[in-house]
């Protein structure tokens, strides 16, 4: 009677092994599925619309300021030097 009752319970403990691992694949592929779709729909988005990125700008100097010496003074807290 132990036999019998130690092979039942050992095909029951593989059926829930072998059903939570088939769960946790089909978690794990509809996961993936859905990170593939927003991947791509912002992708196609990116392409279809453009990017909005920032292009980067040449930064330019007033004429007065190019050849102005650096400010230093003391506000009490510590030393600035604005340059």
């Amino acid at each position: 009677m132990d036999t019998l009752r130690n092979a039942i319970q050992t095909v029951i403990g593989l059926t829930l092994a072998v059903a939570s691992f088939a769960i946790m694949a089909a978690l794990g592929l509809a996961f993936v599925g859905i990170v593939l779709v927003v991947g791509l729909s912002t992708a196609l988005a990116l392409k279809v619309f453009g990017s909005n990125q920032a292009r980067p700008v040449m930064a330019r100097t007033q004429n007065g300021r190019r050849n102005r010496e650096p400010r230093i003074w003391n506000d009490g807290r510590g030393t600035i030097i604005d340059q």
